[in-house]
């Protein structure tokens, strides 16, 4: 029974920690070409697919770093399709 309480106290501050609270997502953006996502540059994510277990849709793109305009297109986006469309911008994240 102890272990069951563990494990369920664990879970629990688990999905705490990667509540919606979490501050806007900024990176050190500043050419076209810095957007596509590969092992340098995305060590954690690169191959993977669930993009939102560790980023937070309404966390993202919220400002444009190549241009006014792509922060809220790539909000509206991610709003409308999910990462179906993130390929557009970050390339296929190792993923052929």
């Amino acid at each position: 029974m102890d272990k069951l309480l563990i494990l369920i106290i664990t879970g629990f501050l688990i999905i705490a920690a990667c509540g919606e609270n979490q501050p806007y997502e900024d990176y050190e953006i500043e050419k076209q070409q810095d957007l596509v996502l590969d092992q340098t540059n995305h060590p954690h994510g690169f191959g993977r697919r669930e993009c939102f277990y560790c980023h937070i849709p309404r966390n993202i793109h919220q400002r444009g770093k190549i241009d006014r305009h792509s922060a809220a297109m790539a909000r509206y986006l991610v709003k409308k399709d999910g990462i179906k469309n993130c390929k557009v911008c970050h390339g296929n994240n190792g993923n052929i």
